[in-house]
């Protein structure tokens, strides 16, 4: 860990975590939020935080990052990071699991980039947030080809978001044909 925070590289750090709560049989991290958006857009995105999900070993975690840097509230900041490791949950309840990532030879794991999209939409419709449907945009651009657009579409049936995916697919696709020409 202390590499990870020397190198202030915030995706080892926490492919580091999550390989040590996994050994431990304790549980394991999931990147959710706007670090996700920010892995899969290729960096188009950037955040200042990383949204985590601790499933079991959340205590210890707290512990643990709590003797390198004090925690605030809910959110541990360690200055040369540059980024706040914020763990908004305890358990990860969307359909679709987790996609596994390897870092410096450690498992970390990643919403998958159609809910990543769904969650973003959401966001954009029903808080008005006009940013998050640029982040679903960004993340369609970039993982276009990987996209389960079937799952995709169903989802933002259910979260009441599909006529969003549709305007927003529409924009990606003509920028995409512009670009393929």
């Amino acid at each position: 860990m202390r590499e990870a925070l020397e190198r202030g590289d915030i995706l080892e750090l926490v492919a580091e975590v999550n390989s040590f709560l996994e050994e431990q049989g304790l549980g394991r991290v999931i990147i959710v939020g706007g670090f996700a958006v920010e892995l899969y857009s290729g960096g188009a995105y950037r955040t200042g935080d990383v949204d985590i999900v601790v499933e079991g070993g959340g205590r210890l975690l707290r512990r643990v990052l709590g003797m390198v840097e004090e925690w605030r509230g809910r959110v541990w900041v360690h200055r040369a990071l540059g980024y706040a490791i914020d763990i908004v949950s305890s358990s990860y309840s969307k359909p679709k699991h987790p996609v596994v990532l390897e870092v410096s030879g450690r498992r970390v794991y990643v919403e998958p980039p159609e809910e990543s999209i769904v969650s973003t939409l959401a966001a954009c419709v029903h808080r008005g947030s006009d940013i998050d449907c640029e982040k679903a945009a960004m993340v369609m651009a970039a993982q276009w080809e990987v996209l389960d657009w079937s799952y995709l579409e169903r989802r933002c049936r259910e979260e009441e978001v599909a006529e969003k995916l549709a305007e927003v697919k529409q924009v990606v696709e003509s920028v995409r044909r512009e670009l393929l020409q």
